[in-house]
């Protein structure tokens, strides 16, 4: 595809969303744990993934968390293990559901 072009597929959010990417990313599903104290804990699904961050699926109903909401975050379903937790910042969100950016390395 070519530079400044957008996939009709690709939503708009998305299409200027990659223009500010660090890291690639690749199409992973994968049972997410989010915790935060105003919450508690909620799992969730995963459409995507990279070494910066991930996105969380949003399921019919579902009250996730706000844009600038700093929680802890645990990728189970990834290399036939349960990661670490680790601190995480939600950043963008849509119909579709959130995005989460790491605040350390997961991998």
């Amino acid at each position: 595809m070519e530079t400044g072009t957008r996939n009709p597929e690709q939503k708009e959010c998305d299409y200027h969303m990659d223009e500010q990417r660090k890291h690639g990313r690749t199409r992973a599903q994968a049972a997410i744990k989010l915790s935060h104290d105003s919450f508690g804990t909620i799992w969730v699904g995963s459409r995507d993934i990279s070494d910066g961050g991930i996105f969380v699926i949003r399921e019919p109903g579902q009250v996730l968390p706000l844009v600038g909401t700093v929680l802890n975050l645990t990728v189970s379903g990834v290399m036939a293990h349960e990661l670490p937790e680790i601190q995480a910042e939600v950043v963008r969100a849509d119909d579709d559901g959130i995005g989460i950016r790491f605040m350390q390395a997961v991998f």
